[in-house]
C-alpha cells in the first residue's frame, strides 16, 4: 500500500541495523567459497570509522520489510550466484 499512496521517488537503507566487522565479513566469505582470503590486520588508520551498520527503521515502518537472511547465508547466496554467471 505504501508504494502505491506514495508514487514520489524514496530511497531505503536495506539492512539488518546491526554492525559486522571486516573480519566477519571475510570469515562469512570464506565460510561460503571454501576459499581462505589473504588478509593482514593493521592498526586502525586516520579517517577510518569504528563502525557502521544500516538504519532500517523506515523501511520496517513504510514496508514492513526486515532482513530474514544471515551474513553467512547472504554470502553463501551472493556466492552461487556469481558462480552461476
Amino acid at each position: 500500500d505504501y508504494l502505491l499512496n506514495n508514487p514520489s521517488k524514496e530511497v531505503f537503507n536495506v539492512g539488518t541495523g546491526k554492525g559486522l566487522s571486516v573480519i566477519q565479513a571475510v570469515k562469512a566469505f570464506e565460510e561460503a567459497t571454501n576459499n581462505k582470503i589473504r588478509h593482514s590486520i593493521g592498526p586502525r588508520r586516520d579517517g577510518d570509522i569504528e563502525e557502521i551498520f544500516s538504519d532500517n527503521t523506515k523501511i520496517r515502518k513504510a514496508l514492513n520489510w526486515k532482513a530474514e537472511k544471515s551474513i553467512d547465508q547472504a554470502m553463501k547466496d551472493a556466492w552461487n550466484w556469481i558462480k552461476d554467471d
